[in-house]
């Protein structure tokens, strides 16, 4: 043995890692190490148990240090004797040192917070199964066996599929005497569920791509594609490829880990499966049968791109997570799922006339990481972040698009659809005469792109303008709404092909330049129902909303609390879009609370952050009242940049309902419902109408009070907030 090779002290991984196995928690590993006799000399040879417990970088899924294995993360493994084996002596088994290859980062997020910095050398990596015979390892022989025939037809489907993005061939191998794959499947009794020895960390190990897949489970791993032990076979295999965590936790523990790592409401499995938020448990829960567009993306920097779908390819889809090429059916016919896809070149469509009708519509997003899902299902399913802790939104069921890639044409559906035109030159289609085709809206559109309607001549429509939208009515056929229309130049308007010619739309008459132009405000709205949301979905604290020119609007909310009873109203969704009719308003952003008798000073705190100052700010909340015959009221702060009350403000312009009155209580200096006047939800008269006129604004506050009448107040309350309008200087 070499001189400079560090020497393991004595450590019995049995015990240790059968406590560990039944702890509640990874963070009483310390506890545990401290407590077990056997493990006094723990650690490497010149460390305490601080640095040691700091310096277990992780390098396999599923956390190996809470599965029984203690590698020295720069050593070659260890026998039973925990005496290091001299990789030198090639005689002892096929080395892995060559075959890695270290690679520099990105320099983008995204990549980087998903790839150890190496590489599979070669074009062509070979797998392998484990036969049953003797393992170099020998501290895991009769420990290891042959994974089942299943299990071993799923994985090599998954590493089929990985040839349709990757330039890479995978190469099954014999797995018998000396000879094995660089990547190499097997049961180990000691895995949880699987873990992987990541090539990065074991460059001069055999260990190096193996993976371990426990058989306590196997058949949670045989039910197959749309389960969620499928997923930790692709899980894991991408680990053989050198991807890891996108966020800060490994197996049971959180912290500690290296790298770049995504920003919470990026890390879920909308990017990536390596994401430890796969909404497991959730309701809505639908498997994950591929890598995802982050993941494909960091296989793709990797190894390079593979030559997939270069012609001219027609998506037809009969479900949102179900296609067709030609005769090749892509998707799950028993789960339902999420699925991500990869096009390398052509002139390429998305047919939606096989999808069922759908009362909320169709989202699809043409752009790179964008999607085709219900507008029901979009961003609806929330997961709390195993970094932060905090609730973030995801969509549970969908095709999701990789990245550098463009799909240019979309064959319309025969509901709702929401479609967002991507930069390549898009055409829109589906709009038959006499046909049913719902009310679509169309996104980001510009001059390259087109709506083909060449079935119809321009007698057949009407057009009009809605603000800066331009509409073309169909009657019973359906609409098409084109957004942001009037906010771009005529010479960036995305063109109407009819069979007589472009219709023209209302006011567009171009007016002569001034000589002397000065800039002048464009006029935005935030209108919730445009955004997407279905009925009762929760808006997630941390949601960015971008509202074209330059703006963005972000959501944030939070309960502020003595401590008390006061809780969310139905659960978290606390504030949630409502498409239902309150305060004469139809959709709208609810805030709602079970005051539970609680003490006056809780409350709900939602704000909205603009990413640009705005001005001509106007609103309203609504249905700020005392409920007819009852004895408690709404009580409601209302405050914009940085803690300034409206009230204190000159220039903004405010107008109460006949149930709302100033007040200044002891806890909140705000608007509160009249008593005994009573409203009904319907109303004006509990509105709170505000205009800020030339203000700039760059945050808005809304505080919704539990009110000093609290022993009184029922199991639920709710107001809202209409629709902002306002202006940006251009």
């Amino acid at each position: 043995m070499t001189s400079n090779t560090l020497e393991i002290k004595q450590l019995n991984i049995e015990d240790l890692s059968k406590d560990i196995l039944e702890s509640d928690s990874a963070g009483s590993i310390k506890e545990l190490i401290q407590n077990n006799s056997s493990t006094k000399s723990f650690g490497w040879v010149g460390n305490d148990l601080e640095d040691t417990l700091a310096n277990l970088d992780s390098f396999s899924c599923d956390c190996d240090y809470c599965c029984g294995d203690v590698v020295a993360p720069d050593s070659d493994f260890t026998n039973t004797n925990n005496n290091l084996l001299d990789t030198s002596d090639t005689s002892l088994f096929a080395a892995a040192s060559g075959d890695v290859t270290t690679v520099n980062y990105s320099g983008k997020n995204s990549i980087d917070s998903l790839i150890y910095p190496a590489k599979w050398t070669s074009k062509t990596i070979t797998y392998s199964f484990y036969d049953g015979g003797s393992y170099y390892d020998s501290s895991r022989q009769g420990k290891v066996s042959e994974i089942s025939n299943k299990i071993k037809d799923y994985l090599r489907n998954i590493l089929k599929s990985f040839e349709n993005y990757v330039d890479l061939k995978f190469v099954e191998v014999s797995d018998e005497g000396g000879n094995y794959g660089q990547i190499r499947y097997m049961n180990y009794t000691g895995t949880s569920s699987g873990s992987t020895k990541v090539p990065y960390k074991y460059q001069t190990s055999p260990l190096a791509g193996d993976v371990y897949l426990s058989p306590k489970i196997k058949s949670q791993f045989e039910e197959g594609p749309g389960a969620y032990r499928y997923e930790t076979l692709i899980h894991e295999t991408l680990h053989a490829l050198n991807l890891k965590h996108p966020g800060n936790y490994n197996g049971s523990s959180t912290g500690g880990q290296s790298g770049e790592f995504l920003p919470n409401g990026d890390d879920n499995s909308n990017n990536s499966i390596l994401s430890y938020n796969r909404f497991r448990n959730n309701s809505d829960y639908s498997g994950t049968i591929t890598a995802m567009p982050y993941d494909i993306r960091a296989l793709q920097y990797l190894y390079g791109v593979a030559d997939y779908q270069q012609g001219d390819t027609i998506y037809k889809f009969d479900k949102i997570d179900q296609y067709y090429i030609g005769n090749d059916f892509f998707g799950n016919k028993d789960f339902n799922a999420k699925q991500a896809l990869w096009d390398r070149a052509g002139v390429d469509t998305f047919d939606l006339t096989g999808l069922g009708s759908n009362n909320s519509g169709y989202i699809v997003d043409l752009r790179e990481g964008g999607l085709v899902t219900a507008k029901n299902l979009y961003n609806t399913s929330s997961y709390k972040a195993r970094g932060d802790g905090k609730r973030y939104n995801a969509t549970s069921r969908g095709t999701f698009l990789a990245y550098d890639m463009t799909i240019e044409n979309v064959i319309s559906s025969g509901s709702n659809d929401y479609i967002t035109a991507n930069k390549g030159a898009n055409t829109f289609s589906g709009y038959t005469k006499g046909g049913i085709f719902g009310d679509d809206r169309i996104f980001n559109s510009d001059s390259q792109d087109k709506i083909d309607l060449s079935s119809f001549k321009v007698s057949d429509f009407t057009t009009s303008q809605s603000g800066d939208d331009y509409v073309l009515d169909f009657g019973a056929s359906g609409s098409i709404k084109i957004k942001g229309y009037y906010t771009a130049p005529e010479s960036d308007r995305i063109q109407i092909l009819t069979a007589s010619g472009d219709p023209t739309p209302p006011d567009s008459t171009p007016t002569p330049p001034d000589p002397t132009p000065t800039p002048t405000p464009t006029d935005v709205a935030l209108v919730w129902e445009d955004l997407g949301f279905a009925d009762e979905s929760a808006v997630a604290t941390g949601s960015k909303l971008n509202l074209g020119n330059g703006v963005t609007a972000t959501v944030n909310w939070q309960i502020i609390t003595d401590g008390g009873s006061f809780t969310p109203h139905a659960g978290e969704d606390y504030v949630s879009f409502e498409s239902g009719k309150t305060g004469n308003h139809t959709g709208y952003l609810s805030l709602g609370f079970n005051n539970s008798e609680d003490d006056p000073n809780d409350l709900i705190k939602l704000s909205l952050d603009f990413g640009k100052a705005v001005t001509g700010l106007t609103f309203k909340v609504l249905d700020v009242d005392q409920s007819a015959g009852k004895t408690f009221d709404d009580g409601v702060e209302i405050y914009v940049n940085n803690e300034v009350n409206v009230k204190s403000l000159s220039g903004v312009e405010i107008t109460t309902g006949d149930n709302v009155f100033a007040d200044n209580e002891t806890y909140m200096d705000g608007f509160e419902g009249r008593g005994n006047a009573g409203a009904n939800n319907s109303s004006e008269g509990g509105n709170i109408n505000l205009n800020f006129g030339s203000t700039e604004v760059s945050s808005l506050e809304i505080r919704y009070f539990s009110t000093d009448d609290a022993i009184a107040n029922p199991g639920s309350q709710k107001i809202g907030l209409s629709d902002l309008f306002f202006q940006v200087k251009s």
